[in-house]
């Protein structure tokens, strides 16, 4: 960043300078922040970090995040390292937290590993949080897993909140299911939502 002198300045983030640092292949491999007098600083805690990516591009290991004085911290993400594997669509399937001795612990959504599934076109088919002894573990959005249906344009039209036991239960918003309708030119007609009770709670229509 440069002032109207042409001398370097920050952003209002207070960064000067982002490196980014390319690896073998040509992917992203570190990153780092600068300041004004070409100093590290950090950002949330954060001065510079690693990745890793397999022969597609897709990052499998992100990590270890480091501050000014080059000490490891956690991500603002959660943990200290976050692996990741992806389909062979280049879909992310896992996300798994770490801690600095590279032991599992909780990320953002309150599990240690996250799995997702997809329905063929993309939408996701089911999303599930384990603790760090690979067990269903409760989020912090009030489930442990969520499952959907779709129709045979791919399109979602039921999402389905299960708790640690694979029984449904209701999220955070006290919705336990909800279900999607689509006009026949592919814009979303209504979307009801409905308790454990199946009683409907809300609904909104275009």
């Amino acid at each position: 960043c440069l002032n109207q002198e042409g001398h370097p300045t920050v952003n209002l983030q207070g960064i000067c300078r982002y490196e980014i640092g390319l690896g073998k292949r040509g992917y992203e491999a570190t990153h780092q922040y600068y300041g004004a007098l070409n100093n590290p600083i950090s950002l949330d805690g954060i001065s510079s970090w690693q990745i890793q990516h397999n022969d597609y591009g897709n990052a499998i290991e992100v990590g270890p995040f480091y501050d000014v004085a080059g000490k490891i911290v956690p991500s603002p993400q959660g943990g200290y390292l976050v692996r990741q594997l992806w389909d062979d669509e280049g879909k992310l399937v896992e996300k798994s937290y770490l801690d600095q001795d590279r032991k599992l612990v909780n990320g953002p959504e309150g599990a240690a590993i996250e799995r997702r599934s997809f329905h063929l076109g993309g939408n996701q088919r089911t999303f599930a949080g384990y603790d760090s002894q690979s067990r269903p573990t409760t989020m912090v959005d009030g489930y442990a897993s969520l499952k959907t249906e779709a129709d045979h344009f791919g399109r979602i039209v039921t999402t389905s909140y299960l708790n640690a036991e694979g029984k449904p239960t209701a999220n955070i918003h006290g919705i336990a299911s909800e279900t999607v309708t689509w006009e026949a030119s592919g814009y979303q007609q209504d979307q009801r939502f409905f308790d454990v009770d199946g009683h409907q709670v809300s609904s909104s229509e275009s």
